[in-house]
Order: C-alpha cells, then structure tokens, then sequence
C-alpha cells in the first residue's frame, strides 16, 4: 500500500492569506517624504485603516503607468490616489480632478499630490468631504448586510 501524500502549504505568520487584509491602496507620484507620510497616516486613521497592516502603498512615477486590474482586484476597496489620474492605472472612469466614484466593486478617489496636498487647505476639506462621503457609504453596506 502506498503512503498517503502530504503537500506543505505555505502559510504567512498569521496564519491567514497574505495581503487580502490591504482594504486601502494608496497610489503616489514619488516615495513618501516624513512630513507628506505623517499626512497619511492622519489620513489612514480617519478612515480607521490601520496603516502598517491594513494599506497598500504603491509609487507609480510620472512616467510610469499602472494597471490596477493585474494587481489582486478583489483585495481592495478602495483606492485613494494622489496625483495619479484613473486613466494612468487602467481604469475608464470620468473623473478628470479630484473626486470620488463608486465602482461595481471598489471605491476610487483622486486628490492632489501629497506634497501640494500639504500646503492647500481647500484641497485638504475637499479630500475630507470625499473621505466622508466614502464612510457614510460603508457604513450604510454594513448595516443593510446585516441579518
């Protein structure tokens, strides 16, 4: 009779699959300056996401464009970019300035750059408007999800 066979699966330390608990990518024009991560932190916590478990974070240089479809899409929802617009990660969706859109399954919001975010406060209140707005909505899921 022959031995049963046994696969070892990899596994990450905790035990669960690895990076689906990355609910908030972030997507930058430059790495992050330590004046331009406090802001994002600030940011993180007012949408209670936990910065150094539960954000991506993803630098798409100015030159570069990224393809969001080919990068996990059902781990995250919702993508707040700064500076870059939707149509450089291969999303077609109207929003030619700072906004929000609800998708089929993710939210996406585009604001300024970080380092210009920094320095406007108009800009800041809009962002907080849309981080708002994005709240409200999650919440209002969750409670009609409920049994």
């Amino acid at each position: 009779m022959a031995p049963f066979t046994t696969y070892i699966i990899p596994e990450s330390p905790d035990k669960e699959t690895a990076g689906m608990d990355q609910w908030l990518w972030i997507i930058t024009d430059s790495p992050l300056l330590p004046a331009c991560e406090e802001l994002l932190q600030k940011i993180c916590e007012a949408l209670k996401a936990e910065f150094s478990k539960e954000v991506k974070l993803i630098v798409c240089p100015p030159e570069k464009s990224l393809i969001i479809s080919d990068m996990q899409p059902n781990s995250f929802s919702l993508i707040l970019s700064f500076g870059i617009p939707p149509s450089r990660l291969g999303i077609w969706i109207d929003l030619n300035g700072p906004g929000i859109r609800y998708l089929e399954s993710y939210c996406f919001m585009l604001t300024i750059g970080l380092s210009e975010l920094i320095h406007q406060p108009s800009a800041k209140k809009d962002l907080w408007s849309f981080m708002q707005l994005y709240l409200r909505s999650t919440d209002f899921n969750v409670l009609n999800k409920q049994p």
